[in-house]
């Protein structure tokens, strides 16, 4: 279990994004205590699974994600505050690194993507990635899985894929024009606040180098929100932003 896991992954709640378990030594004695507990039932099975896999091979590479469902029996973190049919994992270098639970009853394909807890999961991907980014999803209903021989040769589930693009959308050439407008206003008032102090130049290198990482769309999209705020609300904002 060790290797599946993160040292500082989180389990949190789908619903409310609540943060239900940190670490991961708490989350594995959490799994053994339920799995051993006197009168614990058998794990139940999954009912079906839906699989978010990014295409391209831009760098960095975009976590995956694995939304498994057990309709109406409960998942293996049920025992959680808040966990009940449906686990929602995100993977990134091939460990997991934050869980949601949540309940979504829904099995089939056509009522999943009727669910709120769909949108709740697209909710998740979305703000796990910094720009916009296309996935192949991948749904398997295990719950119909049947035996094409008859012969007890091995079953055959349904499985269905298609393309979805998440993210946030690219940055226009006037967006970009107002942000560095942004930027300069910004600018003079960290130099010229005496609140900032000597400390106003590395402030700015900082957020430059925020600006250039594959940070820069969210230092952006701040600095993007503060212009006509206000002066003082600009240069309070860049803060927040470094």
């Amino acid at each position: 279990l060790k290797m599946c896991f993160n040292d500082a992954i989180v389990v949190t709640s789908l619903e409310s994004n609540a943060t239900l378990i940190q670490g991961r030594d708490r989350l594995i004695s959490v799994l053994v205590a339920s799995a051993s507990a006197a009168g614990a039932a058998p794990m139940a099975e999954m009912a079906a699974r839906v699989v978010f896999d990014g295409k391209g091979s831009a760098a960095p590479a975009p976590p995956s994600f694995s939304l498994d469902l057990y309709g109406a029996a409960t998942s293996p973190l049920a025992c959680l505050k808040g966990g009940g049919s449906a686990v929602l994992c995100r993977a990134r270098a091939c460990q997991l690194d934050q869980i949601w639970v949540g309940n979504i009853n829904a099995v089939s394909k056509e009522k999943l993507l009727e669910s709120a807890g769909w949108q709740q999961t697209l909710a998740v991907v979305t703000a796990s990635v910094t720009m916009q980014t296309e996935f192949e999803v991948t749904y398997n209903n295990y719950a119909d899985s049947h035996d094409p021989s008859g012969l007890g040769l091995g079953s055959v589930s349904k499985s269905e894929s298609w393309d979805v693009t998440l993210g946030q959308a690219p940055i226009t050439e006037d967006e970009i024009l107002k942000m560095n407008e942004a930027f300069e206003k910004v600018s003079k008032h960290l130099c010229n606040d005496a609140k900032f102090g000597k400390a106003s130049k590395l402030l700015l290198q900082m957020l430059s180098s925020h600006l250039l990482a594959p940070t820069g769309p969210a230092a952006l999209g701040a600095i993007r929100c503060a212009l006509g705020e206000g002066d003082r609300a600009a240069a309070e904002r860049t803060q927040e932003v470094v």
